[in-house]
C-alpha cells in the first residue's frame, strides 16, 4: 500500500497532477467541441463531410497548451476540479436514485430534469466563482450593500420579467383550423 501512496506523491511532486491533469482535460474538452461543431471547416472522406481532424488537433494542442503555460489558469483547474467532481458524482447517484424508484425512463422529456440541470449549471458557475476568489467578493458585496426589501424588489421583477418572456415565446397552440380558413 506504501508503495502506491510513493507513486502518488512522486506524481505530484513532477507535476503529473497541476500540469499533466489539466493539460489532458482541456484538450479532450476543446478537442470535442472542435469536432462536434466543426467550427473549423469539414473536409470530404468519400460520401462523409468529417470535420477537418488535423486542424482542430493542432487548435486544441495550442489551447491546452496555453491554459498550462498560465500558472493561474491551472491553479483554477486544480481548486476547481474536485468540486467538479464531486457535483458529478452527485448527479450520478441522483439519476440512479430516480431510476431506482421508477421515475420516467427518458431523461429529455422531463421537467424536473431540466430544473436539475440548470441547478448543477449555477452549481457549476459558483464553483468557479470560488476558485478565482470571486465568491467571497461578491456576497461581501451584497451583504454591505443590500437591504433584503430592494433585494425582494429586484428578484420579484426579474421573476415578473422572466414569466412575461416565457409567456410570450410560448408556441401558439393549433386550434385544428388553419389561418387560411379563418381569415376568409
Amino acid at each position: 500500500m506504501a508503495y502506491l501512496e510513493d507513486i502518488i506523491v512522486y506524481l505530484d511532486k513532477i507535476g503529473f497532477f497541476s500540469i499533466m491533469l489539466p493539460f489532458i482535460l482541456i484538450f479532450s474538452i476543446v478537442y470535442a467541441i472542435l469536432e462536434k461543431t466543426k467550427i473549423l471547416g469539414t473536409e470530404k472522406v468519400g460520401k462523409e463531410e468529417l470535420p477537418k481532424r488535423n486542424v482542430n488537433l493542432i487548435v486544441a494542442f495550442s489551447v491546452a497548451l496555453l491554459a498550462v503555460a498560465s500558472s493561474q489558469a491551472t491553479s483554477i483547474i486544480t481548486i476547481a476540479l474536485p468540486h467538479i467532481v464531486i457535483l458529478i458524482f452527485v448527479a450520478v447517484f441522483s439519476m440512479v436514485f430516480l431510476g431506482i424508484f421508477g421515475q420516467e425512463s427518458d431523461w429529455k422529456k422531463n421537467k424536473a430534469v431540466k430544473y436539475y440541470s440548470g441547478a448543477m449549471i449555477i452549481a457549476l458557475l459558483l464553483i468557479f466563482l470560488n476558485a478565482i476568489d470571486w465568491l467571497d467578493e461578491i456576497i461581501d458585496y451584497f451583504e454591505s450593500n443590500t437591504n433584503i426589501s430592494n433585494l425582494i424588489g429586484v428578484i420579484i421583477l426579474f421573476g415578473v420579467i422572466a414569466l412575461v418572456i416565457l409567456w410570450i415565446t410560448q408556441p401558439e397552440e393549433k386550434s385544428g383550423k388553419n389561418k387560411d380558413e379563418d381569415e376568409s
